[in-house]
């Protein structure tokens, strides 16, 4: 069985999604192709399907974003889609600026739908992604099969030796939706002894507390998250949540909105703190909460990674989806024997 990936780079999470599904089958002794296509090709998805665009010869699956699969269906092979977004729901539009929901509405809706129906069979990242669809569309039935962290790779590392500061890192685009426009906030309400650091964005004031790091690479993300005493994620709206299970797959406890997807990923008080949604103060109250306490801090971070090893690894992930693969193929060469006997 062979399984051929077609992507849009877009370097968003949807990318190391798919990256890390490919890592995971070919551990599996899965092969894979992944083709990887121009971003460009995102404001006309259809040529996606044109002439020197098909998919490898012996592929038994194609598996593609929800936001631009409908191309690859209609070629005798079970077409896989991923909806990693429901960008039509209230929560996400809450988020959205002007633009980009004026190109939801106009575009991209369209075209995932072309996508759900196209699909031979369909999947969410989360259960609220599912939640999210059923509710906009009652007769679609997506099976939920959470993303996978490399544990290999994303694992904790030696104790840093004290220093005094409490170091929170947010990972994530300098978004709204990301929460980013809450850290200059959230560095004043904490004070000395705190820092913030964060990869991409402005320089933001907020004097020492607030640090940007720059684009980081993945050996440098790892040392961030290991040198880091929690995760800070004040996000508004998440199909997942990476950025949290790879801070945990490092036992680094999260402090993170209580929205959306991120109840199925961080257990309150157990692996993490959840915080109301935009409520500077709780996020405050929860960093200053674990600075007093760091042997619960350490609790939190250890079973931050059970979780992940018991959930969340790249095995359950690629194992979840050789079976929806071996299904679906059973399925189509039934359908095909079926119709070639009458």
């Amino acid at each position: 069985m062979r399984v051929w990936l077609p992507l849009i780079r877009a370097g968003t999470g949807a990318d190391v999604f798919m990256q890390n599904l490919a890592a995971g089958l070919e551990r599996q002794e899965v092969p894979v192709s992944i083709a990887w296509f121009s971003r460009l090709l995102e404001l006309c998805p259809v040529l996606l399907g044109g002439p020197g665009r098909l998919p490898v010869p012996d592929a038994d699956i194609i598996h593609a974003n929800c936001d631009y699969a409908f191309p690859f269906a209609g070629r005798g092979v079970p077409l896989v889609v991923t909806l990693f977004h429901w960008v039509h729901g209230p929560d996400f539009v809450r988020c959205r600026g002007p633009i980009q929901g004026l190109y939801h509405r106009l575009l991209l809706r369209r075209r995932q739908q072309r996508s759900l129906r196209a699909a031979t069979a369909i999947t969410t990242i989360s259960a609220y992604s599912a939640r999210q669809l059923q509710a906009a569309l009652p007769g679609v039935q997506p099976r939920v099969i959470y993303p996978g962290v490399d544990t290999d790779f994303f694992q904790p590392g030696p104790a840093r030796a004290p220093d005094g500061v409490f170091r929170l890192l947010f990972i994530g685009s300098p978004s709204r939706r990301k929460g980013f426009d809450l850290l200059p906030r959230i560095a004043a309400g904490l004070g000395p002894g705190f820092q913030v650091r964060y990869a991409e964005g402005p320089d933001v004031a907020g004097g020492t507390i607030l640090h940007r790091t720059g684009r980081l690479t993945r050996a440098q993300l790892l040392a961030e998250y290991r040198d880091c005493d929690a995760l800070i994620f004040p996000t508004r709206y998440e199909g997942f949540g990476l950025a949290a299970a790879e801070a945990m797959a490092c036992a680094k406890p999260v402090i993170a909105s209580n929205c959306t997807s991120l109840p199925e990923l961080v257990q309150d008080g157990v692996t993490g703190i959840l915080c109301p949604v935009d409520n500077v103060a709780a996020f405050v109250a929860a960093a200053r909460r674990l600075d007093a306490d760091h042997g619960a801090a350490r609790a939190m971070g250890c079973a931050g990674r059970e979780r992940v090893l018991q959930h969340f690894t790249l095995a359950h992930m690629a194992v979840a989806y050789i079976d929806l693969y071996r299904a679906l193929r059973a399925g189509s060469a039934a359908h095909q024997e079926k119709e070639t006997s009458t």
